[in-house]
C-alpha cells in the first residue's frame, strides 16, 4: 500500500493495483508543521479500525488540513472536528478533549 499526502489537493492511495485520489476541502494555512504526522495517524487508525483506503485517505485529509490550520503542530482537536469525525463513524474513545 502506498499513501500520498498531497496537500490542498488532496492524498493518493495504491492498494491492491487499484490507484485513487481522494480530494479536500482547501484550508487557509497556519502552520504545515505536524499535518503530515496527523495524515498519518488519522490514516493508519481509520485503516487499522476496519475501513477501507479510501475512507482511511479522506479522513487522514480531514486530519491533514485541520492541523495545517492551526498555528502549532499539535493543536487541540475542537469539538467540532470530532463531531465530524464521530459523524464519519470512527470510534474515538481513545481521544481526549
Amino acid at each position: 500500500m502506498i499513501c500520498i499526502s498531497r496537500g490542498p489537493r488532496g492524498a493518493a492511495v495504491f492498494h491492491k493495483g487499484i490507484y485513487e485520489e481522494v480530494e479536500t476541502t482547501p484550508v487557509e494555512v497556519a502552520d504545515t508543521v505536524g499535518a503530515g504526522d496527523a495524515f498519518s495517524a488519522g490514516f493508519l487508525y481509520t485503516y487499522l479500525s476496519g475501513y477501507g483506503v479510501s475512507k482511511a485517505a479522506s479522513i487522514a485529509c480531514i486530519l491533514g488540513t485541520y492541523v495545517a490550520s492551526k498555528p502549532g503542530a499539535v493543536p487541540d482537536y475542537s469539538k467540532e472536528l470530532i463531531e465530524e469525525l464521530k459523524t464519519q463513524g470512527l470510534k474515538l474513545s481513545l481521544i481526549k478533549n
